[in-house]
């Protein structure tokens, strides 16, 4: 049998094409102040041959321009010179089959910064966000989902040890999130908040029973849904996919 030929080259030139387009119409509609790193994303994943079977590429911090008024919770005004900075790496399998995950490495990074009248002076305001693809790999005290969004982090933390710096706690974003009942919201308090050395009754029957009911009560319909969305027979769903994640786009 002859040996499978290797697609590589040309997915990562169909992802970086992508990543080029991209930046054209966000320059043509003049959303970020600089989009060359897309660019420079685009040429990095085309080049990126050195793991074989892997595309890649890293986007240097871009910044959004005319983001206009943010709402804040620790002062009666709000901030309206504030920017967002986008940030990000991702490396990704170029032919994985069906029923593995598609990515190998991920970090997403948003940086609000902005500024505001204190009693006395100018004071700054920054708030974070992280999207990450947890490395199994590493030690951690807490459960980590493979993909997590958390709110924080080593970003907003570097920036709050400045002088007159305050957290922006903004009223947005609403980030998509599965349903709860109590079970599966005292069990999302738990293995968020802590530490997975105390949470070895999560693996006994009986609290695996509840969790199990729960999440085939809730989360079974959920994901059948979102599935169905890419399916043939998709408009025949009782409960629109598009309720669920308003993003969704459908060009068929």
């Amino acid at each position: 049998m002859p040996p499978r030929k290797d697609n590589s080259p040309v997915i990562r030139a169909k992802i970086a094409s992508g990543l080029g387009n991209l930046a054209q119409l966000l320059d043509k509609e003049k959303v970020l102040r600089d989009v060359r790193p897309l660019y420079k994303a685009a040429e990095m994943c085309r080049r990126n041959d050195a793991t074989k079977g892997i595309w890649g590429y890293d986007v240097e911090p871009l910044i959004f321009r005319d983001l206009g008024k943010i709402k804040v919770f620790q002062n009666e005004f709000d901030i309206s010179n504030a920017t967002i900075t986008f940030s990000m790496t991702v490396k990704g399998k170029c032919e994985p089959s069906e029923d593995e995950d598609p990515l190998t490495a991920l970090g997403l990074q948003i940086v609000l910064e902005g500024a505001y009248m204190g009693d006395d002076d100018v004071k700054l305001a920054f708030s974070a966000w992280h999207l990450d693809r947890h490395n199994s790999e590493s030690d951690s005290a807490f459960l980590h989902p493979l993909y997590h969004l958390s709110f924080g982090g080593m970003h907003l933390e570097s920036q709050l040890d400045k002088k007159n710096t305050s957290v922006m706690l903004a009223d947005t974003p609403r980030i998509v999130h599965l349903p709860m009942d109590a079970i599966l919201g005292i069990d999302f308090v738990l293995t968020n908040f802590w530490q997975t050395s105390a949470l070895g009754f999560r693996n006994e029957g009986a609290y695996v029973n509840l969790l199990a009911e729960s999440q085939r009560n809730l989360w079974k319909p959920y994901f059948d849904t979102l599935h169905g969305f890419w399916q043939p027979n998709s408009r025949q769903l009782i409960w629109s996919p598009l309720e669920i994640i308003p993003e969704l786009v459908n060009n068929r």
